[in-house]
């Protein structure tokens, strides 16, 4: 008995916890999760027949084209083979190494598909079902099996409060862990992104969550190098790098001298330093200039304050606010850092005081809603940032297969708002995918998670929780109502698509409060009673 709980005191999963990973329900997770990938992406891609620059499908395919056919010295530099102004490669190395490896296998089975300058806008049937399996084959090797890494560590991790498996019984802890796992593989707004618009982001997200698994089991250097791969293959990453800086410092500094907490930062810091050293080889062995040219072209400053119509602060702003015409691009730079800083500081302050895996994870999703909402130029597409790791938080609820009475608000409130975080983040990318043609999709996807999201919350929550998530429901179906069938004024043609963007931001902006709120009063909480069992 004391072996035992010693060994369930160090973070062991307990045996009943663990029989509910079930490997054959996992293949049939992942084999239907591919089927499901297969399905989106026969329907159309982003630009798909749209010259002269088509859309990010033909930036991913001329990225492919640029690494096979140039030496390294010249993916990033405006050449004579290579024109930046179109899809030049502004992503960081990891992404262009990426590249090259699937332009060389696309170029031994399609030559045409990615001959230099001739292969703009190819589009046949063969490159596209080549240029979608690159996308499944990622999320097979990197994201996939990140998901289930990440949820088997934050189900172990002695700073999961009262997680679902550690509470359930019987075979509840097998539907649970399925049904998380499930959640996060066949996520709708990476579904339809990378495998209908066509992106990787699960590639990134993917490198992200080995980075949070390895942290959860103590292995401080590679999460570290984890989540500096995931920074060296998409830059946008940097929204979760606060996190990661105090979560580690704060974890370093924990039950230690102060020599050995810094002693083991100094040890981090070498290692982000040579893994960055590593993936930037060929740059910086080329001089300065080259170096500095990367740097250029993935943070370019003098774009605008935001893209298109993105659901953020600055864009609903504009409604009432020509911010971006009446201020100095330096000016706004600096309003959307200070406000981006100030977005994120009191999770981090938390983070910094109980530096556990749930904190650490509240920290993932504040930090990236503030980065969406306040950061300077901001694409619709990078809300997956937040809402992606949102779903990691429904690891840290009680035993749902208790009764009604037995669920605390913060957790009813958990629920909801990640289950309707989740549906607007989808709603708020519809004018992207009506460019698309993706809007078959789209319904089919938002009707399947609006059915299970209500299934699981009528079984747990009362009226008025269900109530307000229906009264939000409704407010999107009335939008896409007006979308259908009014038709904008000549003096207001972007009526419609605004509707979307400030119903959606105010969503995220209310997703963003409570989300502070329950890791100040959740946490905090959870942190009194476990001292109080220790003194006990």
């Amino acid at each position: 008995m004391a072996a035992r709980q010693e060994s369930e005191s160090a973070g062991a999963l307990p045996a009943h916890v663990a029989s509910g990973w079930s490997l054959p329900a996992t293949v049939l997770i992942v084999l239907t999760s591919l089927l499901v990938r297969c399905a989106v992406g026969f329907h159309p891609h982003s630009g798909q027949s749209k010259p002269p620059m088509y859309g990010d499908y033909e930036a991913q395919r001329h990225w492919m084209e640029l690494t096979v056919n140039l030496p390294i010295a010249q993916w990033y530099n405006q050449t004579a083979k290579n024109d930046l102004q179109y899809w030049g490669l502004d992503y960081p190395p990891l992404t262009a190494f990426h590249s090259w490896v699937c332009g060389k296998v696309g170029e031994k089975l399609l030559p045409s598909a990615f001959a230099l300058r001739s292969s703009r806008g190819h589009e046949t049937a063969e490159s596209k079902m080549y240029m979608r399996a690159t996308v499944l084959v990622a999320d097979l090797i990197v994201y996939i099996p990140s998901c289930i890494l990440v949820l088997r560590a934050l189900t172990r991790s002695r700073g999961a409060p009262q997680s679902i498996l550690a509470e359930g019984k019987g075979l509840w802890p097998t539907f649970v862990a399925n049904a998380l796992i499930l959640l996060l593989a066949l996520h709708p707004g990476l579904l339809i992104i990378d495998h209908g618009h066509f992106q990787f982001n699960g590639v990134s997200i993917g490198l992200s969550f080995l980075a949070v698994a390895c942290l959860s089991h103590k292995r401080h250097l590679l999460g570290s190098i984890f989540f500096c791969l995931a920074l060296n293959y998409k830059q946008m990453l940097l929204y979760y790098s606060p996190v990661f800086f105090f979560y580690l410092l704060a974890a370093s500094m924990q039950n230690v001298s102060f020599l050995r907490g810094l002693l083991h930062v100094a040890v981090i810091g070498i290692v982000v330093v040579g893994t960055f050293g590593v993936c930037w080889l060929p740059w910086l062995l080329d001089g300065r200039g080259t170096t500095l040219q990367v740097v250029h072209r993935l943070f370019p400053f003098d774009r605008g304050l935001f893209e298109d119509k993105v659901a953020n602060f600055w864009c609903s702003l504009s409604l009432v606010y020509k911010a971006h015409k009446l201020h100095s691009r330096a000016e706004l730079q600096m309003a959307s850092t200070v406000l981006t800083l100030v977005g994120f500081m009191p999770c981090s302050v938390h983070l910094l005081r109980r530096p556990s895996m749930a904190s650490f994870v509240y920290s993932l999703v504040i930090t990236a809603l503030s980065f969406f909402q306040f950061s300077f130029h901001v694409h619709e597409k990078t809300i997956l940032l937040a809402v992606v790791p949102a779903c990691l938080l429904l690891a840290f609820l009680v035993d749902p297969g208790a009764k009604k009475s037995s669920w605390t608000g913060h957790q009813k409130c958990l629920l909801l708002v990640t289950g309707q975080f989740n549906l607007i983040a989808l709603f708020s990318m519809y004018p992207l995918l009506l460019k698309d043609g993706l809007v078959v999709v789209y319904v089919a996807l938002m009707a399947v998670s609006v059915s299970l999201f209500y299934t699981v919350l009528r079984k747990v929550a009362t009226g008025l929780e269900v109530t307000l998530s229906m009264l939000s429901s409704l407010g999107m179906v009335g939008i896409h109502i007006a979308a259908a069938v009014v038709t904008p004024p000549a003096k207001y043609p972007d009526i419609i698509t605004m509707a979307f963007t400030v119903y959606a931001f105010g969503h995220f902006f209310l997703a963003y409060l409570v989300y502070n709120v329950l890791q100040w009063r959740f946490l905090g909480r959870a942190g009194v009673e476990d001292a109080k069992k220790k003194t006990r």
